[in-house]
């Protein structure tokens, strides 16, 4: 048992969070049915063997294989697929092999099926790579990272399958029962593949999920164009356009996405080249122009364009590469060219990007405090969570724009965590409109109020003292540095807590009545009898729309109009396009606040 669990521990310990094991959206993987082409896909599995036949594309996670028998596959380089030849409702068991290359017959690891492929992508952190199982003084030694060694890592050359591994002991679901702000385990049971893959995942990061822990959002493939503050250059231009990554062949395919990075510093480069100058002429100039910056609030009111917006610069990690990779190549575009006419940044985009830009405009007090936070945070992580764009007014850079989401997490010295959690509905207004939107299919505009944030906080405590004066509670306080149109939540300013057999296992303070919580993906660590894991799920809604009309009088000629009816309630997203402006007004919003874990033992901080 003890190397079942230790496989198994190892194999899901840096899997991203999963919507359903092994199912893209809209398709079930048991069905006849079965070439799909999911994006990012790492591993690819063929029903003959020299990879012929059927095949199915697998992106990293856990896939449970029912009416298709893999007996080839194709591993990208990178990634590892474990293969186990059973399954059940809390894992796989049986013989089971780590893959990292193409085999043309799994025949040979003696498996009499394959019933469970979980797929990682990457190491936990830098510095590590993948030790495949194998056997030492005749004994297994199950797949695991490693720290890289200083004399070189052992080459990787031959896959040795494990002993059979027992199945799981039937246990029963967790239970959660909420009255109010308590919720009570009335029944704990072990934690599921997929809650234990989602907690590692986001227990290897930063310890928090985003938005995306609610599922995947659809922003449609309309452009969004930019006013001009120049006469020469029309209004009706398009700026960003969504990114899609390029082999996702899936009939929706824009998405807000998660990115995980490291700040940038600044860096400059000298360069000549060809420009257009203010008189539209093409002359030979030189001169240096920045990469990439630190984190600034931008301030630019030339002739061109106004634009206040907060600029981070992310250098990706390797699972986030894509946003790049899949992203528009460098381009010197012809609005760059009109940029140039009202202003003096005459990049040549020439160079690979090799960073993300993420932006957002919120009220100063609150986008310099989070610059001067950021400041500090140069070569440290940092995630954000937006719209996927390309701007093509900087040489069609990727970006996440606008940035509703940015987060951190710092320990304290006395090993506190304290997440900085921020949520904007930008407040630019560039982002806010269907008029604003140009072409292709236009659905909720990016940035428009209101926007609800979601930060799903991965917490573990111990159970094995709950009836001793010793056990401690996870505790979660909330400190509000700067909030702007925040929606309320009737009776929301008391204690959210988890209990199990009348002790608090974890405790959220809001402090304000800003929040939402619940508690989700609960559950015993795999292999454990005292351990509880779970997430803290928090939600907070900032901006604010108000319907100020029910009729929208629309000029047809000179001396004709018409009215068009918007009965109260109307959705701003559902109401004629010209009419949404007359009829709604939309106001920014933001949250910018810490939540402070501490352990507290009989009413004493401990840590």
């Amino acid at each position: 048992m003890q190397k079942r669990h230790l496989v198994l521990a190892m194999a899901l310990a840096v899997l991203p969070s999963l919507p359903a094991l092994g199912q893209p959206a809209g398709r079930p993987l048991g069905s006849a049915t079965m070439t799909v082409q999911p994006a990012g896909g790492t591993v690819v599995v063929f029903e003959g063997k020299n990879f012929t036949g059927r095949s199915l594309a697998l992106p990293p996670g856990d896939h449970r294989l029912t009416d298709f028998t893999p007996a080839s596959i194709r591993v990208t380089a990178g990634a590892v697929a474990f293969l186990y030849e059973s399954v059940d409702a809390s894992g796989g068991f049986g013989i089971s092999v780590d893959l990292l290359e193409d085999h043309r017959d799994l025949s040979e690891f003696r498996m009499s099926k394959v019933s469970l492929i979980s797929i990682l992508t990457g190491a936990p952190r830098p510095g590590f790579f993948w030790a495949r199982g194998s056997r030492v003084n005749g004994q297994f030694i199950p797949g695991h990272w490693e720290r890289n060694r200083a004399g070189g890592n052992p080459v990787n050359t031959v896959a040795v399958p494990s002993p059979p591994l027992p199945g799981h002991a039937p246990v029963g679901p967790t239970v959660v029962q909420q009255q109010g702000a308590t919720w009570t385990i009335a029944s704990l049971g072990v934690q599921t593949t997929v809650d234990d893959a989602r907690w590692r995942s986001a227990s290897a990061a930063d310890g928090v999920i985003g938005s995306e822990f609610r599922g995947a959002q659809e922003i449609g493939s309309a452009a969004f164009e930019r006013a001009s503050t120049n006469f020469a250059i029309p209004d009706w231009l398009n700026f960003w356009f969504p990114n899609k990554q390029r082999n996702d062949h899936r009939s929706i395919v824009y998405f807000k996405r998660t990115l995980r990075g490291v700040v940038t510093d600044k860096l400059t480069k000298n360069w000549t080249g060809q420009v257009r100058d203010r008189t539209g002429l093409v002359r030979t100039i030189s001169g240096t122009y920045t990469l990439s910056d630190v984190p600034h609030v931008e301030h630019i009111h030339d002739a061109a364009y106004i634009d206040d917006d907060l600029n981070v610069d992310i250098q990706p990690f390797a699972d986030y590469q894509y946003l790049i990779k899949d992203s528009h190549e460098p381009e010197r575009s012809t609005i760059q060219f009109l940029r140039d006419l009202g202003d003096d940044d005459h990049d040549p985009c020439s160079d690979p990007f090799f960073k993300v830009g993420a932006e957002v405009e919120a009220r100063p007090s609150a986008a310099n405090s989070i610059t001067q936070s950021l400041l500090l945070r140069i070569g440290k992580p940092v995630a954000v969570y937006g719209p996927w764009v390309f701007d093509v007014g900087h040489c069609s850079h990727p970006e996440i724009h606008p940035a509703e989401e940015i987060w951190w997490t710092e320990r304290t010295p006395d090993n506190r965590d304290v997440y900085h959690l921020n949520v904007f509905a930008d407040s630019s207004q560039r982002f806010w409109w269907r008029s604003q939107m140009d072409g292709e299919t236009k659905l909720h505009p990016w940035g428009a109020p209101p926007i609800t944030g979601v930060y799903a906080i991965a917490f573990e405590t111990a159970i094995d003292t709950i009836a001793a004066n010793s056990f401690r509670t996870q505790r979660f306080d909330v400190s509000t540095l700067d909030a702007l149109n925040v929606a309320p939540v009737a009776g929301g300013n008391t204690a959210y807590d988890l209990v199990l057999g009348g002790k608090t296992l974890v405790s959220f303070v809001p402090h304000n009545d800003a929040f939402t919580v619940s508690y989700e993906n609960v559950g015993l660590k795999p292999g454990s009898t005292s351990i509880v894991r779970g997430f803290l799920v928090i939600e907070t809604t900032v901006g604010r729309v108000t319907q100020i009309a029910t009729k929208a009088t629309i000029r047809t000629g000179p001396t004709s109009s018409t009215v068009i009816d918007v009965p109260a309630g109307s959705d701003p997203d559902k109401v004629p396009e010209i009419a949404e402006r007359l009829a709604f007004r939309k106001e920014a919003g933001h949250n910018v606040f810490t939540v402070t874990r501490t352990e507290v033992a009989g009413g004493l901080v401990v840590k």
